[in-house]
């Protein structure tokens, strides 16, 4: 199949109408998109079919690997190909990947903005990105030749964390070029709701000195070690670290 497909158009037409109630379209674009490393195909859902054009016509797909790591990241924070491609995307000031990982099968649910949209909007409308997955599977169940060749050649690292279905989780959640384990990002969310170091350290079934140690560390990784906690938090939410997306990103049950 080749990405200059009427159909293909036909159903990038239809997302836009079929969930307007989601997204405003005016400032915010989605694409959904699964690559199966094992099948060697690619399919793919955008809310902006010229957009998809442009980057597979820029052999962007040449450069898939670089998109897939677990966790969130920043397009500001890929190499020098992917900053020049976005410059060609409408309402392309800011573009979040977030990436799951399902052994040899990637997730990649992609958002982008213009500059009046904050990161924070951005990170919320995770919460939708089932919705989105649901509809891509039923338009390409009846849309089965609209799969993609997967051109790189992608050797994955058995060790890489892994998100599973279910309720278990990756080892690491990534925030651009920040990773913290799952104790690490359920400390940050704890102090983000105001808990203090006892409380913690009774949900987290350790010390209080060890998690002492644990948040020195998230501070060491921030660079924010000498400063206030409401400075550390000001440096977090400029990492698009906030509650709002670590409760989306890691849901406790």
């Amino acid at each position: 199949m080749d990405i200059e497909n009427n159909r293909m158009k036909k159903i990038s037409d239809r997302m836009k109408l079929d969930l307007y109630n989601y997204f405003d379209w005016n400032d915010i674009g989605i694409h959904y998109t699964v690559i199966n490393v094992d099948e060697r195909n690619i399919y793919t859902l955008s809310s902006d079919y010229e957009w998809q054009l442009i980057y597979w016509h820029h052999d962007m797909d040449l450069s898939l690997k670089e998109r897939l790591f677990a966790g969130v990241q920043y397009w500001s924070n890929y190499s020098d190909a992917y900053q020049k491609i976005l410059t060609k995307l409408d309402k392309g000031n800011k573009k979040i990947d977030f990436c799951n990982r399902y052994n040899n099968l990637f997730e990649i649910f992609s958002l982008n903005a213009n500059h009046k949209v904050p990161y924070d909007h951005l990170l919320s409308l995770y919460r939708w990105r089932s919705i989105v997955s649901e509809y891509a599977y039923e338009k390409w169940s009846e849309n089965k030749t609209v799969a993609l060749p997967l051109r790189q050649k992608i050797e994955l690292d058995e060790t890489a964390p892994i998100i599973c279905r279910g309720n278990e989780t990756s080892n690491y959640i990534r925030f651009g070029q920040l990773s913290f384990s799952n104790k690490e990002v359920l400390t940050i969310r704890l102090l983000l709701s105001h808990r203090n170091i006892k409380e913690i350290s009774g949900i987290q079934g350790c010390s209080e000195e060890d998690e002492y140690i644990r948040v020195n560390n998230i501070k060491k990784k921030l660079n924010c070690e000498m400063v206030s906690q409401k400075e550390c938090f000001s440096v977090m939410k400029d990492h698009g670290i906030t509650l709002a997306s670590l409760e989306k990103l890691m849901p406790i049950n």
